[in-house]
């Protein structure tokens, strides 16, 4: 059975007179008693030599006592040990409780000492790639010290060859290895006034051909840095570029003329440049 409808009764609300006072009062605002303000004694806003001002100089790690160093050297000592004689032990007493499970643990340790042997080699050869970073960094202030063009390409070759096996490096000895390679620029010379090498902000500008300019460029934006050579183009040369450029761009106009003109008229057809020459 499903329950009946039940109506509530709903008083009306009595309206209140216009003079009445509520029974509620906001809370007034209370003043802390004693209350004292105490300036800053330095604003760093009133004195700018604070904000340019250089950092403070690093504190040097606290050295740690060589008498703790070898404590701690013995006791590590003492700790392996300890764990070898208990792993000996152990295995013994496997092997005459049961040969194969003698095995098992000897096996298990075996993993385990390969397993220690890998980390610490691993361990070495990063201390080795970390000193060969430093050295880099040492021959690259040197060279920057000395402004030693030949200094630096040695270096880059160097880190080049250092992180060949990096995938994240590989855009970028691509793009030094097409400079590098590129042997067809000097054709180029005869047939500009003013010719320039583009490259990115982080790309090394020292293998730039130095008898060419130079331009720094990014998505957003570029700059001059070194302004290139003038050379005076031949007449016959200069007439010939200009009205094959002028060509092209004429050509490039009229495919340009001829899709928009497509798109408005569908059914209309547009000879093709072969047609009418």
């Amino acid at each position: 059975m499903t329950r009946k409808p039940a109506a509530f009764r709903i008083e009306p609300e009595t309206a209140e007179p216009p003079g009445s006072k509520t029974t509620t009062q906001p809370r007034r605002p209370r003043a802390v008693p004693n209350a004292v303000v105490v300036p800053a004694e330095v604003d760093v806003f009133e004195e700018p030599d604070l904000l340019t001002a250089e950092p403070p100089p690093a504190t040097p790690p606290r050295r740690r006592s060589w008498l703790g160093t070898i404590f701690f050297g013995a006791a590590g000592i003492l700790v392996s040990l300890a764990l070898g004689l208990w792993a000996d032990r152990l295995i013994r007493d496997l092997f005459e409780r049961a040969p194969w499970l003698g095995w098992f643990a000897a096996a298990i340790a075996g993993i385990a000492v390969l397993a220690l042997a890998i980390i610490l080699l691993r361990e070495f050869i990063a201390v080795g790639r970390l000193a060969e970073v430093e050295k880099l960094q040492r021959k690259a202030l040197d060279a920057i010290a000395r402004d030693d063009p030949k200094a630096a390409r040695a270096v880059v070759d160097e880190l080049s060859a250092f992180v060949a096996a990096k995938p994240q490096t590989a855009a970028g000895r691509r793009a030094l290895a097409d400079l590098r390679g590129d042997s067809k620029w000097p054709e180029y010379l005869d047939y500009c006034d003013l010719f320039y090498f583009a490259i990115p902000p982080d790309f090394p500008d020292e293998h730039v051909p130095a008898e060419t300019g130079l331009i720094v460029a990014d998505r957003y934006g570029g700059s001059i840095v070194k302004q290139a050579q003038a050379q005076s183009l031949h007449a016959s040369r200069r007439k010939a570029v200009t009205v094959s450029f002028a060509r092209c761009a004429a050509e490039r106009l009229s495919r340009i003329l001829d899709t928009i003109a497509q798109a408005q008229t569908p059914n209309l057809i547009v000879p093709h440049a072969a047609d009418t020459q």
